[in-house]
């Protein structure tokens, strides 16, 4: 056993997957790829038209659920709503045009909508009954089988009853293994969302060795102490922020708009296109960022986040930082750079905040002192001043390394707690 794996064991950050090349070779995994589509007029109103025949089919399923369980006291298997949607299509002209395929999947949607509200029920929380969706809530319909409903050529994609959609967009490996599909449509526009089975995780190339903690954060995206004693930060772009100001005059405008009317539809499009416009960059943003940091580094440790708690409390007070939360996009960093990091052969171990606070511990060995989110520094026993991000980052590079501070009352107490490069074993 290495030291680092010794080390993630002994602070519980979970399993180090070092990635031998006999291991990777005999390891399947899945990856998905967005498109974007670029159908014809026709193709775009007969796309749409499946979609609502998919979003009734979903509302349809819904209701002989909620029916049958008021009758009998029991639920409709997922197997049952096949049977009975089987019948169904002998009668509905509109349904036996869809592929029975994109028809099932709207039925497993309600399925899964179902899992997760009894989940919820048990659980304690709150359950959420699964919702009838209109025209707006309803964002696309897929196929289960590559070569069944669809088909995926160089630059198109052959859909049953829609023809050959031509598509752009490119993966960063070899594509030819298609399984299951999504089409989606966002502010006017149509997108593929493919999932592709690998016989091995793609290879990504790794340029750098360091070790470094990672503090993600609001004021500043990120906050990284490396072993080599640097320390870098990465702006937040602040997409969002950036066009407050622009969809508060939009949404005021559609907000004005008599409902039904043409206006209002135009004026809710240009909303819908601001925000995918932020989306856009968003996830721009985040795939170049956590590439950088996948290519660059050996070992990152991150504190493992709960966005949805971190914004779920502080009422109309808290309104702007919550949406600052939210908008920074703490989950989708994290899940990116765990699997670019998986395909460089780095490290990632999450450390979990309640545990070891690195944020209230301090990095140079003084005593341990809750802090408010307004106090934005953090002064070192030998009265240096850092940033609060870089303290706690400096303290996920020392629980890296296998140096955990001591949770002590006087500065100058407890084990050695800099950041100086320290040797693992890779």
């Amino acid at each position: 056993m290495t030291r680092m794996q010794a080390t993630s064991i002994a602070y519980g950050f979970g399993a180090v997957n070092p990635r031998p090349s006999a291991i990777l070779n005999r390891m399947q995994c899945q990856r998905k790829v967005e498109y974007r589509l670029y159908p014809s007029p026709n193709q775009a109103a007969e796309l749409a038209r499946m979609s609502d025949t998919c979003r009734k089919v979903y509302n349809w399923a819904l209701a002989e659920r909620r029916d049958y369980y008021e009758a009998t006291g029991k639920t409709l298997s997922f197997a049952e709503e096949c049977r009975r949607l089987t019948v169904a299509r002998r009668t509905d002209f509109a349904w036996k045009a869809v592929h029975t395929h994109a028809l099932q999947l709207a039925l497993k949607r309600v399925d899964l909508a179902f899992g997760h509200f009894f989940r919820r029920v048990k659980s304690g929380e709150k359950p959420g009954y699964p919702r009838f969706k209109s025209q707006d809530r309803f964002s696309g319909f897929g196929f289960k089988e590559h070569g069944n409903g669809w088909r995926l050529e160089k630059k198109e994609v052959r859909i049953t009853g829609i023809g050959r959609v031509k598509l752009r967009g490119k993966a960063s490996f070899d594509t030819i293994n298609p399984k299951t599909c999504e089409l989606i449509q966002r502010s006017g526009k149509w997108y593929m969302s493919v999932t592709f089975v690998l016989e091995a995780l793609p290879e990504r190339e790794r340029t750098g060795e360091m070790i470094s903690g990672l503090d993600w954060g609001v004021e500043t995206f990120a906050t990284l102490a490396n072993s080599d004693g640097t320390s870098e930060e990465i702006a937040n772009p602040r997409h969002l922020r950036k066009q407050l100001d622009r969809l508060a005059v939009e949404q005021q405008a559609f907000a004005r708009r008599k409902r039904g009317s043409k206006r209002r539809h135009l004026a809710k499009q240009r909303v819908a296109r601001l925000h995918e416009k932020v989306r856009r960059q968003r996830q721009n943003f985040l795939h170049q960022t956590t590439a950088k940091l996948a290519a660059s580094r050996r070992v990152i440790a991150v504190e493992k986040l709960s966005p949805l708690v971190m914004s779920a409390a502080g009422g109309a007070a808290k309104a702007g930082l919550n949406r600052e939360i939210l908008a920074a996009a703490a989950g989708a960093f994290h899940s990116m750079l765990a699997y670019k990091a998986e395909e460089a052969g780095s490290t990632i171990i999450e450390i979990d905040p309640r545990l070891h606070r690195p944020s209230q511990t301090c990095s140079g060995g003084g005593p341990a002192r809750k802090k408010s989110l307004a106090e934005r520094e953090h002064v070192l026993p030998d009265g240096s001043v850092i940033s609060r991000d870089l303290n706690a980052a400096r303290n996920l590079l020392n629980l890296a390394l296998g140096r955990e501070p001591a949770q002590h009352s006087g500065p100058g107490i407890g084990p050695d707690t800099g950041c100086e490069t320290a040797t693992i074993a890779a």
